[in-house]
């Protein structure tokens, strides 16, 4: 068997691809942390540690797309988890905190499908927010999660179903 190495660009050309890639994607990635751990001071330390190794462990400018970074945001958060267990946080504070006015029927629609999207399992959970949420397509979101892109269909149709019965029966309609 052949190994090839991947040859690494020239330094200015790498930092040129490097920080294109980091304004493009450093809001999203945080966004991403930031609704997983709800601390925007964690949220940046994360985003920050995958960009690091993004620098750090990236050979090609090739490998520096959408699914590599929330592959790698993935893996950051699940080690950070790992290291510092603690009990599950609370996802929704009541409106009085946030001073918000009374709960409208588009406030109680959405509440109805976080409690949904909460009953799916994990893994149907995050193939959902990768596709429709951080907007990863269904070859970015194969390549996030480390599967074959049938089997991110396959639990795309399937999450999307388990998200639509549960959805339903939180609001009584669609």
């Amino acid at each position: 068997m052949v190994m090839h190495r991947i040859r690494r660009p020239p330094p200015a050309e790498r930092a040129a691809a490097f920080t294109e890639a980091y304004h493009r994607l450093y809001p999203r990635v945080l966004a991403f942390m930031l609704r997983r751990v709800g601390d925007r001071g964690v949220a940046e330390d994360l985003a920050s540690k995958v960009f690091q190794i993004g620098w750090e462990h990236v050979d090609s400018r090739l490998l520096w797309t959408n699914a590599w970074f929330f592959g790698t945001a993935r893996t950051v958060l699940a080690e950070h988890h790992h290291r510092a267990p603690r009990l599950a946080e609370l996802h929704r504070r009541p409106a009085v905190e946030f001073g918000r006015p009374p709960a409208t029927g588009d406030d109680l629609r959405a509440l109805a499908a976080l409690d949904a999207l909460d009953s799916l399992t994990e893994e149907q959970r995050e193939v959902l927010l990768l596709h429709y949420w951080e907007g990863l397509d269904s070859v970015e979101v194969a390549y996030a999660l480390r599967r074959s892109r049938s089997a991110i269909w396959l639990r795309l149709y399937r999450a999307r179903r388990a998200f639509r019965a549960a959805y339903l029966s939180r609001s009584g309609s669609w």
